[in-house]
């Protein structure tokens, strides 16, 4: 009797989506969830949901460029510190439930879930869909910004 090597697939690891509002249809293949990650989106941009913690703050979108990065990535770091929250399985977002009209909901973001922000180009000095995205792959999660697979070494 001969025995065969099996080959071994590797999971196939489904990513979380960045995107602008106007081109995630470009970007994130596929309908999951959409959530948003403006503090105050135009009514057809509300999605599906909110993640909260990655949402900037009055505060944060007042400061110069610098200081909103160093404010931004601080509470982003603390969250995950004191919480673990960020973590792929941990990460949650407040839905609306429609039969309550603004009920609010928790939901667990999940791989192939999308995050859009109104801004469409992700390369800006204040655009928090990078600093987002940074923090979630610092967290574990395979992130694709704009189409692209983001390494946070590059950003």
């Amino acid at each position: 009797m001969t025995w065969k090597a099996r080959k071994t697939r590797k999971p196939r690891i489904r990513p979380l989506y960045l995107a602008s509002w106007r081109e995630r249809g470009d970007w994130a293949p596929g309908r999951r969830n959409v959530y948003t990650l403006d503090a105050k989106p135009d009514p057809c941009e509300h999605g599906d949901g909110q993640i909260k913690i990655l949402i900037p703050t009055s505060d944060e979108l007042r400061a110069t460029p610098k200081a909103f990065r160093k404010a931004y990535k601080h509470r982003l770091a603390m969250y995950h510190l004191n919480t673990g929250g960020l973590e792929p399985g941990r990460l949650l977002a407040h839905t609306f439930d429609p039969r309550e009209g603004q009920a609010q909901l928790i939901a667990r973001v999940a791989p192939g879930d999308t995050l859009a922000t109104a801004e469409r180009a992700a390369n800006q000095a204040r655009n928090h869909r990078i600093w987002a995205a940074r923090a979630l792959a610092w967290a574990g999660w395979l992130v694709v910004v704009d189409g692209i697979t983001f390494e946070p070494s590059t950003h």
